[in-house]
């Protein structure tokens, strides 16, 4: 009796420890994924933003709003390659349309700059870590 209750012990102690081990692995690739996801959307994101900001030589705009945007555009894309911005992609897919309809006709308005800037901030103020 002492060594069956020993290999049905031996059994559940291995089966235990199996899927544990299973289960611990499984998160382990869930956090890895989940790092990987955060920094191919963090590299989207600052790469979009870099061209917004080239595209501003492209399309008319005061100078004064070009250069106020440029360094908005740069504190952010800082913002999002340290970590303190951490964006969703469906949150910057959001956003990033402001982006297009402003630039769509190769003019930006004083208007529509505005509205950059306050997307920007508002991106800005719901993806702060």
């Amino acid at each position: 009796m002492a060594i069956e209750r020993s290999v049905i012990a031996a059994f559940l102690g291995t089966m235990l420890g199996t899927i544990f081990g299973v289960m611990l692995l499984g998160i382990a690739a869930l956090q890895g994924f989940g790092t990987a996801w955060g920094a191919f959307v963090e590299f989207g994101v600052s790469n979009d933003l870099q061209e917004w900001r080239a595209a501003l030589d492209d399309v008319t705009v005061d100078p004064s709003d070009a250069a106020s945007l440029r360094q908005h555009i740069s504190q952010i894309r800082t913002d999002v390659q340290t970590g303190a911005l951490e964006p969703s992609f469906l949150s910057w897919v959001a956003h990033e349309n402001v982006f297009e309809d402003a630039f769509a006709d190769g003019t930006l308005t004083a208007l529509e700059a505005r509205n950059i800037h306050d997307e920007l901030d508002l991106f800005a103020n719901l993806e702060r870590t």
